[in-house]
């Protein structure tokens, strides 16, 4: 049953959170299986998802967003599981740890060009190279569902996005050592089915209670 929304946090906006703007995933192949959180069980061990979303106009809130993630499962249901989660709003950052129990932290975006690096606290997380939209493929709504935890709570968002998709290339041209390894091809680690969804529009209601 859908969980009863918590007391909104000084600062970031309850649920539903409607996002705006370019998203771009790809699948990246670690060296070492990922794990998922506790109750979880993991789904393609060795495979991660990053998402990387800027969103603006007409959104709920506006920032630039770092995600990756493994699969996993629960039961039957299937998800998300996050493994790191970097965003350059504060209320974005509290709102995902109050509302769907993601440990969000904060980074910097800088962009340019067809580039964009990513900086913590300890440095450069990661550098991307974004390349152009390559091929159009058929789109339509698309689930997306993910996981969190809420102290001892596991839970359980369907986030539903649409928006024009086409085959589009990325490529990691720095990964910091504290992210799990990634396995290299031949022009440095390995990245499959690189996609861009723009303008994308994603909704993320209130999560659920799994446990």
């Amino acid at each position: 049953m859908p969980a009863t929304p918590p007391a909104p946090a000084i600062g970031h906006p309850p649920p539903p959170w409607n996002l705006h703007g370019p998203l771009r995933t790809a699948q990246l192949t670690t060296v070492h299986p990922l794990r998922p959180p506790p109750g979880l069980r993991p789904l393609l061990p060795r495979t991660m998802l990053l998402l990387l979303g800027s969103y603006h106009g007409g959104s709920t809130l506006t920032y630039n967003e770092l995600v990756l993630c493994s699969y996993a499962r629960k039961g039957l249901r299937t998800g998300l599981a996050i493994q790191h989660i970097w965003v350059d709003n504060d209320q974005a950052v509290h709102g995902g740890r109050h509302i769907w129990g993601l440990d969000k932290h904060h980074a910097a975006f800088q962009w340019s060009h067809d580039r964009v690096r990513i900086s913590d606290n300890r440095g450069t997380v990661a550098e991307l190279r974004c390349g152009s939209p390559r091929r159009p493929i058929p789109g339509g709504a698309l689930p997306l569902p993910f996981f969190g935890l809420d102290g001892t709570r596991l839970l359980r968002t369907v986030a539903r996005g649409r928006g024009p998709t086409a085959l589009c290339p990325i490529m990691v041209t720095h990964w910091s050592p504290h992210l799990p390894a990634l396995a290299a091809g031949p022009r440095g680690p390995r990245v499959r089915l690189s996609l861009l969804c723009d303008p994308s529009r994603v909704t993320v209601p209130a999560p659920q209670v799994l446990t």
